[in-house]
């Protein structure tokens, strides 16, 4: 160590020996500045060679001349990795001048004050695309990066994510070309992705370590269950339930378990089982322990099971939950744990004996195995090194799959690229932002990803003609561009003229890139016919794309039902005729239920509500957005390019006709701003910041359905009905005092001049 590390920089590690990995990269980390691509098994101290090249980054910035501003981003996958290391390295590095902020789905504008001479980023893909993305001004950041950190690279092979990763790896190489450190536990190519970011001025350079140069070895096992031909994945899953405790007994050791599940109801139902025919002894202690971290839990099932020893984890729960149950696990006193695979990746926990129950599940009606990825992930989480010695892996499978689990699990799959789904939205955006001018340059860009060097590698995979011609991706990719321009041109999107081969971005280009909008979803615009009702919107935004990972399960669809069959008070706004019977139908049924102030028992209909809220913001802003575009004025100064040719329909037009549609997109962004329905009574006290909707609802129940009988009403009565202290009442009779009231006169003329609207 104290060949590499200055004497200020070595009380950063805890140990006095770094390890064979961490070894073997030293040299390279701290004698080079080519990018890195490491694959090393779970347990290796992959964090540690991100340290390595933070120390390298600050030895370097304090024998720089120069005082302008810098940084290192560090990307991840899940806010929960991004927290655990940036309260790590904030501890660590504090006696260091590296400035250590968080940016995730909670946070929002980078403040420029923040960035000081030398400063660590720590980040998800989707934020820091936001962030990049959101004005001109925060676009300026990626300029400043000198090293890009991406943890957990095989991201990239992910359908919904991997195409944001990779375009967003790709302009931080164009704009400010890093060092880039990437490194994952499963890549059987980590070469391509050298190849990938290796650029004429720094090359990039791959390490390949395998199992032996793990700290803590995992024996793995897979049993066979039989499973009769008439049983369907989730009665083979139920059955598989009951052979758990007999697999627990015989390889835990009395460690803790970690249970992956291939459904969030699964998680339940396991939990359920375990503690209805079983029960865990830990000691009073850790009984004591564990009734504490129960306390604490909102969702009663969870609570339930909690106490006897058993907890689950997915998605669905309650994001503070799901943090108890993390606790739970790591302080010891919780024996066992279902979960989902978002614990798959990232988090430490202290697992010894490591279950996969099930390797099939149902996605979009078909039958799913777990891939090599997938099941190394699961297997990396048993023996962590701080926790244990040694873990044990069980895959527990049909029998007639045992025998292709047994190969799978000493294999790695190659990382694919999935860039070419979401191809029209990402040129889009790159041409918007002014990385893209002409048709050269999208070919380069393109030649750039990730997409064009596995296209080389493997033509025939990506569907490429003509695979045995010399230079066939090279035709390839060039006839990709001109097809994708011709999509966005289609759409107004671009202007591209042909004579030059200029590409220029339109005002409807950059509503799409502001609101992250997904192509097919701008198309949907062009065919709305401007007579839309806040009805048809809410429909609208149901079908979607930005939401069509959303599923309908089937232990949803009573809930639904109920909720869209309900009266009275709780009744939705627009119920939807027959059953929920699709995606799009739970969508617009969750939608109306949280801007009616429904309450929803589920946590995790609650969690995907909030998900379908914050998109709709997204989508209802690009829509009013449109207001402001002026895309057929006659009177217009500027002259159309002659190659723009829109083989649409008219979108929506600043015109008469349009009227009725733009004025419920505009009641339909407020209602979202708000979360309610703007045609409920005394809705303008959402507006104050110390009123809720609970309270609300209790003013409504109290009668007072009006802002001037609020007025009227005593300050002590207010307190009264609101359960809250003095000066309150006062407080809101002020404020409602405040809410301007106006008085609108209109008179009919028989000329009409847009540029009145």
């Amino acid at each position: 160590m104290e060949v590499y590390i200055p004497p200020k920089f070595r009380n950063i590690f805890k140990f006095e020996e770094f390890n064979s990995v961490q070894s073997a990269l030293c040299d390279e980390i701290f004698y080079s500045s080519r990018s890195l691509v490491v694959s090393a098994p779970t347990g290796c101290g992959k964090t540690v060679i991100f340290e390595l090249n933070l120390i390298k980054y600050l030895v370097d910035c304090e024998k720089s001349t120069t005082r302008s501003s810098s940084c290192v981003v560090y990307i991840a996958p899940l806010k929960s990795l991004c927290h655990e290391k940036f309260t790590e390295w904030q501890l660590k590095f504090s006696p260091t001048d590296l400035k250590c902020i968080m940016y995730t789905g909670d946070s929002e504008h980078v403040d420029k004050d923040q960035l000081a001479k030398m400063a660590l980023i720590v980040t998800t893909p989707e934020k820091l695309d936001f962030l990049t993305k959101s004005s001109d001004e925060e676009l300026q950041l990626l300029p400043l990066v000198q090293y890009c950190f991406v943890d957990e690279i095989h991201l990239l092979r992910d359908p919904e994510r991997g195409p944001l990763l990779e375009a967003l790896v790709t302009r931080i190489k164009a704009i400010s070309n890093p060092r880039f450190v990437c490194v994952s536990a499963t890549m059987a190519n980590s070469e391509d992705l050298a190849t990938w970011l290796s650029v004429p001025s720094r090359g990039a350079v791959f390490y390949n370590f395998g199992n032996e140069f793990r700290p803590g070895m995992v024996h793995k096992i897979v049993l066979g269950f039989y499973r009769q031909k008439s049983q369907s994945i989730f009665q083979f899953d139920s059955v598989l339930n009951y052979k758990l405790a007999s697999v627990i007994a015989s390889y835990s050791e009395n460690k803790p378990v970690l249970i992956f599940c291939t459904t969030r109801r699964g998680t339940v139902q396991v939990a359920r089982d375990l503690t209805k025919n079983n029960h865990f002894k830990t000691g009073p202690m850790f009984d004591k322990m564990r009734s504490a971290f129960a306390a604490k839990i909102k969702d009663p099932q969870l609570r339930d099971v909690l106490k006897s020893g058993v907890g689950y984890h997915h998605a669905g729960l309650d994001a503070d939950d799901r943090r108890v149950v993390e606790q739970a696990f790591i302080s010891g006193c919780l024996p066992i744990l279902a979960s989902t695979s978002t614990l798959s990746m990232g988090m430490n926990l202290p697992a010894h004996l490591v279950i996969i129950k099930n390797t099939e599940q149902l996605i979009n009606g078909q039958l799913v195995g777990y891939s090599s990825t997938q099941i190394s992930q699961m297997v990396g989480r048993a023996g962590r090194p701080q926790f244990d010695s040694n873990g044990i892996a069980v895959v527990m499978t049909s029998s007639d799959m045992k025998t292709h689990y047994e190969a799978l699990l000493h294999q790695n799959d190659d990382i694919e690229s999935c860039l070419r789904t979401k191809l029209s939205e990402y040129m889009n955006t790159e041409i918007a932002l002014g990385v893209i001018t002409n048709l050269s340059e999208s070919i380069n860009w393109l030649k750039s990803t990730f997409l064009y060097v596995r296209i080389k590698k493997e033509p025939r995979l990506y569907g490429v003609p003509f695979e045995e011609r010399p230079n066939c991706a090279d035709f390839y990719v060039q006839d990709l561009c001109m097809t994708e321009i011709k999509n966005l041109q289609s759409l107004g999107l671009v202007e591209f003229n042909e004579t030059k081969s200029s590409l220029m971005t339109t005002a409807l280009g950059k509503l799409m890139m502001r609101n992250n909008m997904e192509f097919t979803t701008m198309r949907m615009i062009w065919e709305l016919n401007g007579t839309e009702s806040l009805e048809d919107l809410v429909h609208f935004v149901g079908c979607c794309s930005e939401l069509s990972d959303i599923s309908l399960r089937n232990n949803e669809k009573v809930q639904l039902n109920n909720l869209n069959r309900a009266r009275g008070r709780h009744a939705l706004r627009y119920p939807l005729n027959g059953r929920i019977s699709t995606a799009p139908m739970k969508i617009v049924c969750l939608l109306q239920a949280k801007l009616g102030g429904v309450p929803l028992a589920d946590f995790s209909l609650e969690n995907e509500t909030r998900r379908i809220c914050r998109c709709a913001k997204r989508i209802v802003n690009g829509l009013a957005g449109l207001l402001w575009l002026d895309l057929d004025d006659p009177d217009s100064p500027e002259e159309q390019p002659s190659t723009v040719k829109l083989d649409t329909t008219a979108p929506v037009p600043t015109a008469s006709s349009a009227f009725k549609c733009m004025i419920n997109i505009l009641e339909f962004k407020k209602t979202l701003q708000f979360l309610a329905w703007m045609n409920q009574p005394i809705a303008s006290l959402l507006n104050l910041q110390h009123l809720g909707a609970p309270d609300i609802e209790k003013l409504m129940l109290a009668g007072l359905m009006t802002l001037h009988s609020i007025e009227n009403t005593s300050p002590s009565e207010l307190e009264r009905i609101l359960e809250k202290r003095p000066p309150f009442g006062e407080q809101l009779v002020d404020s409602v005092r405040l809410i301007p009231k106006y008085i609108l006169e209109m008179e009919q003329i028989n000329r009409f001049n847009r540029r009145w609207v």
